[in-house]
């Protein structure tokens, strides 16, 4: 008897960390294709409501027109549209995922919708393509 409650404990055990785990790595990732405006302007997409209350967004871009390298990407508040985080970051558009930092004397709470902003690192006269994800956390 002691046998089987063993097991049932291990089994019971085994599924609770499965679940957990499983919870705890779903994120989910918000895609977009889309265009940067030439000379100056950003662009802005939908807000979206941050997961936690840590300190960093996850961003990726997957493609990038040709003669580009990296993009301007920051995020701001839905309402009043105020930076949340540093408008001169620039991220590699390689496919890979990168974190970028609130300011540390304002991190976005959790449920506090934010907009992601997008600029051309350089100023440039044509508008350009961008593809990649990006989550508030």
């Amino acid at each position: 008897m002691k046998k089987y409650a063993k097991i049932s404990f291990i089994l019971v055990l085994a599924l609770m960390v499965t679940t957990i785990s499983a919870f705890a790595s779903a994120r989910y990732v918000y895609r977009f294709d889309t265009t940067l405006p030439a000379n100056q302007g950003d662009e802005e997409l939908e807000p979206v409501a941050r997961e936690s209350d840590g300190p960093q967004f996850m961003i990726g871009f997957s493609y990038i027109d040709e003669g580009y390298t990296d993009v301007r990407a920051w995020a701001e508040s839905e309402n009043l549209h105020i930076n949340k985080s540093d408008p001169y970051q620039s991220f590699p558009a390689d496919g890979n995922s990168f974190y970028g930092d609130y300011y540390s004397d304002d991190i976005p709470g959790r449920g506090v919708n934010l907009i992601l902003n997008m600029d051309n690192p350089v100023k440039t006269s044509k508008v350009v393509s961008v593809a990649g994800f990006w989550n508030p956390l």
